[in-house]
């Protein structure tokens, strides 16, 4: 009978498959303009983790971004039109420092929520330099998917924490450093641990200059004991 009862609760137990799911992640990705240079990545896109798939990302562009004149409206800071993006990438594998992490994803926003989100958070019909380009755009879209402010979100993107951390390099202690331990060990040897740690560096230096003449004297008073005629 108690068997059948634990039986009972462990089906009445609610177990849906969203509480189980863990948290999807959101990043920000730079990346070079259309048709710009590869070695400036300033052009940003929001993705949010979509299982499987990858990853699911979406960005605001011009809808015709190498055309001359959309380059000339732009440089001249005139509106063009504009285009959300969707975009559909493998979740990279190596340290990418153009990969920024911003946080998890809201428990209640799915990814078709997430698709009307990229077109309603800020007005997408258009793009200009100054003031609707994609930097408002990820912002706005991260911020509405992970619940955070938008400042915070900007401070995530200004520190550029990478997707996957890199290991820290190994470092050679410095020159000074290994000075100083040596320094460290040869006052603990002299005074001992405790009495080196009361005693000023200048306190020291005059211990160890009184201990050197010390030793000389009884050093010169051994040779005049062992050669009477000196």
């Amino acid at each position: 009978s108690m068997a059948l009862a634990h039986l009972i609760v462990l089906s009445a137990w609610p177990t849906t498959t969203s509480s189980l799911e863990a948290a999807r992640r959101v990043f920000v990705r730079f990346s070079p303009l259309i048709g710009g240079p590869k070695f400036a990545p300033v052009h940003t896109g929001v993705f949010v983790e979509a299982g499987k798939e990858g990853l699911l990302g979406f960005d605001l562009i011009p809808e015709n971004p190498t055309d001359l004149e959309t380059m000339g409206r732009l440089v001249s800071l005139r509106s063009t039109p504009a285009t959300v993006r969707e975009l559909r990438v493998s979740t990279p594998r190596a340290p990418d420092h153009n990969w920024i992490l911003v946080g998890d994803c809201l428990p209640d926003v799915d990814l078709d929520d997430a698709r009307a989100l990229a077109r309603t958070t800020i007005p997408t019909d258009a793009l200009h330099l100054v003031t609707n380009q994609c930097w408002r755009h990820s912002l706005a879209l991260a911020s509405a998917l992970t619940g955070l402010p938008p400042l915070d979100v900007l401070l995530a993107l200004l520190r550029r924490r990478p997707l996957i951390p890199t290991a820290p390099e190994a470092t050679t202690p410095s020159l000074d450093r290994r000075l100083e331990r040596a320094f460290a060990d040869e006052k603990a040897r002299r005074f001992g641990v405790p009495l080196a740690g009361l005693l000023s560096d200048e306190e020291r230096l005059q211990a160890a200059r009184a201990a050197a003449r010390f030793q000389a004297a009884l050093e010169e008073e051994e040779r005049k004991a062992s050669d009477p005629e000196r």
